[in-house]
């Protein structure tokens, strides 16, 4: 994805499909997810793990609302290769 592009890119970690792949959505989309029930009975458990840390456990009916925030962060580039140069060198084109 182009680096100015103002999206969020979901890709499933640990898919139990080999189809599943990663949606692009708009930057200002809202994006809730839920967790179902899938036992018959008792509740279906989860971890909401954040950057590599453990946040919370979750639980069946538990709804979480993924947003983007609206600071921006400002990344120094050091080097004067553009994107498109790396990706050309990195995909071996001309």
């Amino acid at each position: 994805m182009v680096p100015d592009t103002e999206a969020t890119v979901i890709t499933p970690i640990c898919a139990h499909s080999l189809n599943k792949r990663s949606l692009v959505v708009s930057a200002r989309d809202r994006i809730v997810l839920e967790l179902g029930q899938t036992k018959d009975f008792q509740e279906d458990t989860a971890v909401l793990v954040v950057d590599g840390r453990t946040v919370r456990g979750l639980s069946t009916g538990d709804r979480l609302e993924i947003c983007v925030p609206e600071d921006q962060t400002r990344i120094v580039k050091l080097s004067g290769i553009s994107f498109y140069k790396k990706m050309r060198d990195k995909l071996n084109g001309n």
